[in-house]
């Protein structure tokens, strides 16, 4: 059995996917995810739409954390300015492997 860490598991795809509900959130989700303010004011004048200011901001994250998990995920979703632990739920009961330490 291979074991990948945290930071394969993670494609654009299936986080865009999983935190599409909370995309209204994305400002917020890329300040708790560690995301540079002035990084998320530049995707905010660069992109109008908030679908792609979203998605900018996850490939953001993606390409330049170090810390790219579902638990990483989990948690900002959970924090009283994001308000979605039912998406945190989803991603913990899909992604149990990645919760297991």
């Amino acid at each position: 059995m291979l074991l990948f860490t945290a930071i394969e598991q993670l494609s654009f795809l299936e986080v865009h996917t999983a935190l599409y509900q909370a995309r209204s959130k994305w400002y917020f989700i890329g300040m708790l995810l560690g995301i540079h303010p002035t990084t998320l004011e530049c995707i905010k004048i660069e992109e109008r739409r908030i679908e792609q200011q979203y998605s900018k901001m996850l490939s953001t994250w993606l390409s330049n954390s170090d810390d790219r998990s579902w638990k990483a995920l989990a948690k900002v979703l959970r924090s009283p300015v994001v308000g979605r632990s039912d998406i945190a739920a989803q991603i913990e009961d899909k992604y149990r492997h990645a919760f297991r330490n």
